[in-house]
């Protein structure tokens, strides 16, 4: 009987690229803006959060967030940031945006001030239920144990350093 190798070290080998690749773009596109011109929601200001804080709003893109084909014109950068707070913690447009990019998620036009991304809900509310959430449409759906240690480990570190 044939052996196949196992797909867990090929899929490890995907994400490292992938991260590499995401990191390449993130740069690239922070480079191209002028700081300047768009103080307070540049896509370097990412850098400004705690490591914490970093891990904590790039897990939840991570489950909040899925690739769609179609760009997402009702729900922009600022947007999907609100949404984020309502779970996490206070970010600037610009943070948001640069977790986006190092999640692997481009812009349609990086030149607008609110960023317009191909996504979509990772979980599927009806208007009726996102009313109920306070009009969050992305959302990690359910209590998550790990999200809630990030949290307070970018918590601890504010509190820290305050």
């Amino acid at each position: 009987m044939k052996e196949y190798p196992k797909p867990e070290p090929l899929r490890k080998l995907l994400e490292t690229d992938f991260d590499a690749i995401a990191r390449q773009k993130y740069e690239q596109i922070c480079q191209s803006l002028l700081e300047e011109e768009y103080t307070g929601n540049h896509p370097s200001d990412f850098e400004t959060l705690s490591h914490a804080e970093q891990n904590a709003l790039r897990y939840w893109i991570r489950h909040a967030i899925c690739y769609s084909r179609a760009v997402n014109t009702s729900r922009d950068s600022y947007g999907l940031k609100h949404d984020f707070e309502a779970e996490g913690f206070y970010i600037t447009n610009g943070q948001f945006k640069g977790a986006m990019l190092l999640e692997g998620f481009v812009p349609k036009n990086i030149h607008m001030l609110n960023w317009n991304f191909s996504v979509k809900p990772m979980v599927r509310r009806t208007w009726a239920l996102s009313e109920k959430y306070g009009g969050k449409q992305y959302s990690l759906g359910v209590f998550d144990k790990e999200y809630a240690k990030l949290l307070l480990l970018a918590d601890e570190r504010d509190r820290r350093d305050r």
